[in-house]
């Protein structure tokens, strides 16, 4: 038998890095791990960056896992040797357990579902509820329908009222609910152990015709279409040591005052190794996973942003970034550049 989990969330919610940490402890085991990732185009990071780790990467491409479900079915036909399988759903889906599983479960009859996880970012949710945002809170609460648990990441950014905020609007949904984070490793042993049960959806089976129905539908797609989907792929080469956070920093620099970020994910990556950084907050420094130095050669970069922001800046924002790239002399080689245009579900590459 193998073991299905999903892991899901709202965007910067931590689900990359909560697979992540579940992934290396599954590969030290001796376990054969895969994982799912699903996002708007491609590459994909998170793709490039699993893969590294030891894991067999499927990528499900153009729209959300929801709306696809033979492609989430192919990606599992092809990880028939995997024991321990993840799935990260694109971080604007909505119930995507009672929308793929009724149609997984009888394809992969050799599938365990595992405890369906959503987390959610702690510290943002404690800001919308004290902004009594509505119908953001319908979205968040329409993502939790899926879950058999909650894991409010960040919380070690929370204070006391925050937590309370919280404790107290999962109380009121009679969820259950865990505090921690992905990233210090706080209560992630207690998720894993509770991970070994049986999700709701494998017990009772649940179809789709009891799928939560969301409020503020129109909102959502209005919401959805704003969120911007950025993909940079590219080659720099340089005689000297590079600075691979500086890519960052400047995008950072240039969006930050009239956009709200959901994430920005950059990978730089040679035959000799590779660093990956991580923002999810413009006020926040990038999580960088390696050295920041890098020696001087030619590398493969990889940048997918999620942002509602005006196109136009998008557009300035990269014209300035390989400006500015050119003028610590490195050479920027084969640019691509994808800003689809976004709908419900799935994208349209622009012409």
């Amino acid at each position: 038998m193998r073991n299905l989990y999903i892991i899901g969330g709202f965007l910067g919610s931590g689900k990359t890095t909560m697979i992540s940490k579940f992934t290396k402890r599954l590969l030290d085991k001796g376990k054969k791990v895969g994982v799912i990732v699903n996002d708007f185009s491609t590459p994909l990071v998170d793709e490039r960056y699993l893969t590294k780790l030891g894991a067999q990467a499927e990528q499900v491409s153009g729209e959300c896992v929801c709306h696809t479900t033979a492609a989430v079915n192919e990606a599992l036909d092809k990880m028939k040797d995997k024991n321990e399988i993840f799935l990260e759903p694109i971080g604007t889906h909505l119930d995507v357990a009672s929308a793929i599983l009724p149609d997984v479960i009888p394809h992969a009859v050799d599938l365990v579902v595992r405890p369906v996880v959503i987390l959610v970012d702690g510290k943002r949710l404690s800001e919308i509820l004290k902004k009594d945002k509505a119908y953001i809170l319908d979205f968040i609460f329409q993502q939790l329908q899926s879950a058999d648990i909650i894991f409010v990441n960040k919380a070690d950014l929370m204070n006391t009222d925050d937590i309370k905020d919280t404790t107290e609007f999962f109380e009121k949904k009679k969820a259950q609910f865990i505090f921690g984070s992905a990233l210090n490793d706080e209560n992630t042993d207690e998720l894993f152990e509770l991970l070994e049960g049986k999700s709701k959806w494998e017990e009772k089976k649940v179809g789709k015709d009891e799928q939560a129905i969301f409020t503020h539908y129109e909102t959502y797609v209005k919401l959805q279409a704003r969120m911007k989907w950025v993909n940079l792929y590219f080659s720099i080469k340089a005689d000297h040591k590079i600075i691979t956070d500086k890519i960052v920093r400047i995008l950072k620099e240039k969006l930050k005052s009239d956009s709200y970020l959901g994430h920005l994910k950059m990978m730089v990556i040679s035959k000799e190794g590779y660093v990956k950084l991580n923002l999810t907050r413009w006020d926040e420094e990038p999580q960088i996973t390696e050295k920041v130095y890098l020696d001087k050669g030619e590398w493969k970069v990889i940048v997918n942003m999620r942002l509602k922001v005006d196109e136009n800046l998008i557009d300035k924002a990269i014209e300035v970034l390989f400006d500015e790239l050119s003028i610590y002399e490195i050479d920027i080689i084969n640019k691509e550049v994808i800003i689809p245009l976004l709908k419900w579900g799935k994208f349209v590459r622009q012409e």
